[in-house]
Parts: structure tokens; C-alpha cells; sequence
């Protein structure tokens, strides 16, 4: 998840996890839910538990590694992850695409 973009079936069905979780809960039988999605993933400055979502941690390590090959390409683990990935014959979108949801 930091180096590529997760599928969104991916990320749709880990939120629905931990959904479940935080709300208790199973297949069969939902527990009320007093409080929103939105408020329990909302950071903490805006009155949400800062729990974030897992597409917004994806999105946030993709520009991380992003940022640290282009400021750090000439180092030892930059090297690595491009070679291993064959990223130099790849085109920047590939690592981020243009339009991200």
C-alpha cells in the first residue's frame, strides 16, 4: 500500500473491517452506531476520533515515497525500489495517478 496505489474494492473492503470492528457487531446482527463514519475517521483538530481513512493513508505514503525518490534518488534504498520495480521505465503516473478518489 505505500509504494503502489491500492484497488478501491481493496480499501473499500478494509474500511468495511474496520467498521465492523470499531462498531461491534457480525454478519448477521448490526449494533446501532452513534456516531458517524465521517466523525470517527475526522482528525482530531475537527472533533473526529483521528482515526483516518485508509485511502487517505495510502494516498499520503504514495506522495512520501514519491517525494523521497525524486530528493533521494542516488541513495542505496532508492536503487533498490527502482530496480526492483523497474520504476525507471515506468511513467510517473504510475506511481500516483491524476485522478485519485
Amino acid at each position: 500500500m505505500s509504494l503502489f496505489r491500492a484497488p478501491i474494492d481493496v480499501t473499500e473492503e478494509l474500511e468495511k473491517i474496520r467498521r465492523k470492528f470499531l462498531w461491534g457487531g457480525n454478519e448477521e446482527k448490526n449494533k446501532i452506531h452513534w456516531v458517524s463514519w465521517e466523525k470517527v475517521i475526522a482528525s482530531k483538530d475537527l472533533g473526529g476520533l483521528g482515526v483516518g481513512s485508509i485511502s487517505a493513508l495510502n494516498i499520503a505514503l504514495l506522495v512520501k515515497w514519491w517525494w523521497r525518490l525524486k530528493s533521494e534518488s542516488s541513495s542505496l534504498w532508492a536503487r533498490a525500489i527502482i530496480g526492483l520495480h523497474n520504476l525507471k521505465n515506468k511513467p510517473a503516473d504510475y506511481l500516483v495517478k491524476k485522478k485519485i478518489t
